[in-house]
């Protein structure tokens, strides 16, 4: 049997984001600014004075496809039981962590305590 919705993992979740850019130059000459510069003592120039401005501005809006929604919410699933299936190699000690040990078997232990 197949689940009636999509349903994505825990760290595979899909994502529908939306970046908005806008990106702004102006550059003018100003003639008058080169003569009031010239008006100084000791400062002649010829080259006329310009006037640029740059900006940028990003937003990102963040979403989901509707298909990974339930009662309009974006939904991850820590365990899908309906295709349970992990890939965890038991040979690849890199592949493990450690975990909470029940009572009884030195779970009243505090956390972070290895002692055996």
């Amino acid at each position: 049997e197949r689940p009636l919705t999509q349903k994505s993992n825990y760290s595979y979740e899909p994502i529908n984001n939306t970046i908005l850019g806008f990106n702004l130059n102006y550059s003018t000459e100003l003639p008058f600014l080169t003569r009031w510069v010239n008006r100084l003592p000791n400062i002649d120039t010829d080259v006329v004075s310009n006037l640029s401005v740059r900006g940028e501005m990003a937003y990102l809006v963040p979403g989901a496809p509707k298909g990974s929604e339930f009662e309009g919410r974006a939904t991850t699933y820590v365990d899908d039981f309906e295709a349970a299936q992990t890939s965890i190699a038991i040979d690849n000690p890199l592949g493990w962590e450690l975990s909470s040990v029940p009572l009884g078997f030195g779970g009243q232990l505090g956390n972070g305590d290895l002692a055996t």
